[in-house]
């Protein structure tokens, strides 16, 4: 149990003299004491008188009980004598008497322990005045003792301190109120303890003193000078409410500005009071340094939210897409009229949602924040799509034209029909639909082209340089599968000696055509422009990606050529004719090797497989005779088989070379 106790307590608090009295204690001093420190007692001490009779009349025999009788009157007939009484009533009648005479005794030990508490001059059992044991002390005793142990110094462990939201609080101490202790006050409440109401009242607080220790917490506090705790109120209430601001914010262009405020409202002096005050008295209470939270009412003001600010800055980028309008002056393709160009961006803008978070976190109430705006330009704006388009020269190459002047007509004038080609994203390039068929009404002459895998005169012989180029600077210029998609393509079946293996690309009317997709997302331009001995290809179009291409042809196999000789009746008899002069066949494979700007490789891919045929080199032997002139051959003349003079190989055990070379299944290479 716990006893606070104060000069200025109420209700059920033990009263106590003013702080600094030397009075003795009134009402709450036992009245009977020692001489030297209690008033005398007048009270007649309580006493107890007990008695017990009894009387066995049925022990006693009849014969033994007389009585003379009474002048003038008749005796009475005697009674019959009574039954004996039997052995349990007997027992009944024992214990009832063991019974009486216990509740006389115990009556006779609750009287005398009632007479020695209600005359005890010492504090009761397991009383003690914060932490300090009282029991079984006289009043001067626990005086002294409290004063020996320096409890009338103990109010400078007593504060209040109230906290307000940012930061503000303030605190308020015994000390500075003028609260003390005083020990005579203190040891006045403890012999006070159990003392009230009547003896059988004061004998039950004792019991229950000696099962229940009493804890007693004093301190003067009758003349409290509210005003320091007035003026300590509304000084920090004020501080605090100097802290709370409104929210601001505005939006422009180019920044968010926004003031932050407060989460709170005004704070309410009045309230600051009354938990100072309750919590100064629990402190007194406690005998300790008490902190209390002051919570104003939230604030209904508008709170800054910045994800809902972004969602109504944030604008997404659209960037512009190239589109184009075709306008058919005919029905030819080729006098179309390309109406290209950008469609219309948008540069969105935004903030940086987590540095704005951040921000607002570190500031304090009332500070103001400045939040840029950043654009967020689109991948092509419309100017950059209107000014690219067919800018920029994505691959060029350049080859040396060799043959006679008819094959250099044939190269130029299909390079005359492809030059200034526009393919737009998605569209497929022909050769033979842009040149034509190569026929002498369409201009073309006879120059060198491979019939049977022997070099020949054929109408547009050479124009496979053409065809061929345009493909090699595909090779360096484009990703295929990518950028350029290639429908279709056929190498020549014999080695060239205007490109390394692997980048030709060979063309016959009716049967081998050169396409190609254009996967760009611009359109590019086909520049095919002979100059002199030199042909020159450029792609042109729109440079958005900075990769490099490097072309790479692997040799997988070569195939040696064989020296044959055979008898033609071509060749006038005892003459010899080198048919075909003879190469090597070879297998290779074409990669592109691919490169960021900083030379790293990305990717090495492959492109295509070809093989190449070998040209056996053949020497035809004459037999042709002339009917006129009656010659005969001689019985015995040389036999006609293979020969190695140049060092080629002779023909595997099993294989038999193809006549005259030819490679199986070609027609025509106009190359």
């Amino acid at each position: 149990m716990k006893i606070f106790g104060s000069s200025s307590s109420k209700g059920k608090r033990q009263s106590a003299p003013r702080s600094g009295s030397r009075a003795e204690p009134a009402h709450s001093v036992p009245e009977h004491r020692a001489p030297e420190n209690r008033a005398p007692d007048n009270r007649e001490p309580a006493r107890v008188y007990a008695s017990a009779h009894a009387y066995d009349t049925d022990a006693v025999p009849l014969r033994h009980m007389h009585q003379e009788n009474p002048p003038g009157k008749t005796p009475k007939a005697a009674k019959p004598a009574k039954k004996p009484v039997t052995g349990a009533k007997k027992f009944v009648r024992v214990a009832s008497i063991i019974l009486l005479v216990l509740l006389v005794c115990a009556a006779g030990v609750a009287a005398g322990f009632g007479y020695y508490v209600n005359n005890v001059d010492t504090i009761f059992p397991n009383v003690s005045v914060e932490g300090f044991d009282l029991s079984g002390l006289t009043f001067q005793e626990a005086t002294d003792r409290l004063i020996a142990h320096g409890y009338e110094a103990n109010a400078d462990n007593i504060s209040a301190t109230i906290v307000f939201p940012e930061g503000v609080k303030f605190s308020v101490t015994a000390v500075e109120l003028g609260l003390s202790r005083n020990a005579r006050e203190a040891a006045t409440v403890a012999f006070s303890v159990g003392r009230g109401g009547s003896i059988i009242d004061k004998s039950i607080a004792y019991a229950q003193a000696l099962l229940e220790p009493t804890e007693i917490n004093y301190l003067n506090s009758a003349h409290i000078d509210d005003s320091i705790i007035r003026t300590r109120v509304s000084e920090y209430t004020n501080a605090f409410n100097s802290t709370i601001h409104e929210s601001e914010l505005e939006i422009n262009s180019s920044e968010i500005t926004f003031v932050k405020g407060s989460a709170f409202q005004y704070a309410v002096e009045s309230d600051v009071f009354d938990l100072m005050m309750f919590t100064l008295q629990r402190a007194i209470e406690e005998n300790a340094h008490l902190t209390a939270n002051y919570m104003p009412t939230a604030s209904t003001g508008e709170v800054i939210n910045l994800a809902s600010i972004l969602a109504e800055v944030h604008v997404e980028p659209i960037s512009s897409e190239f589109v184009y309008e075709v306008i058919e002056n005919g029905d030819d393709d080729s006098e179309r009229t390309l109406v290209m160009g950008g469609t219309e961006s948008v540069i969105g803008r935004t903030f940086d949602l987590e540095e704005a978070e951040q921000k607002l976190d570190a500031a304090v109430n009332g500070e103001k924040i400045v939040i840029p705006i950043v654009d967020l330009y689109p991948k092509f704006t419309q100017e950059q799509i209107d000014d690219m388009i067919l800018r920029d020269t994505l691959g060029e190459l350049t080859t040396n034209i060799g043959g006679n002047a008819n094959r250099l007509h044939n190269i130029t004038l299909a390079s005359n029909k492809i030059n200034g080609t526009i393919l737009l994203p998605g569209e497929e390039f022909s050769f033979n639909s842009i040149v034509g068929q190569r026929t002498r009404a369409n201009g073309f002459r006879d120059a060198g082209g491979f019939i049977g895998g022997r070099l020949t005169d054929v109408v547009g012989g050479g124009i496979c340089q053409v065809s061929s180029t345009i493909y090699a600077t595909l090779l360096q210029t484009a990703i295929f599968g990518e950028d350029i998609l290639i429908t279709e393509r056929t190498p020549h079946s014999l080695t060239i000696s205007y490109l390394p293996d692997g980048r030709d690309a060979s063309i016959v009317w009716g049967n081998r055509n050169f396409r190609f997709r254009n996967m760009f997302d611009f359109p590019i331009k086909i520049e095919t422009i002979v100059d002199g001995r030199y042909m020159n290809v450029r792609i042109i179009g729109s440079q958005v990606n900075d990769y490099v291409i490097e072309v790479e042809t692997v040799p997988i196999r070569t195939i040696e050529f064989y020296t044959l000789e055979r008898e033609s009746d071509e060749v006038p008899y005892g003459e010899r004719v080198l048919w075909t002069p003879g190469q090597r066949g070879e297998v290779v494979e074409t990669f592109q090797r691919l490169y960021n700007a900083d030379g790293e490789l990305i990717s090495r891919t492959l492109v295509a497989r070809d093989t190449y045929n070998r040209q056996d080199r053949v020497t035809h032997i004459g037999t042709h005779v002339p009917e006129d002139t009656g010659y005969v051959a001689e019985p015995g003349s040389p036999s006609v088989g293979p020969q190695d003079p140049t060092g080629g190989a002779p023909p595997p055990e099993g294989e038999t070379p193809p006549p005259g070379g030819e490679a199986p299944g070609e027609e025509e290479a106009q190359g």
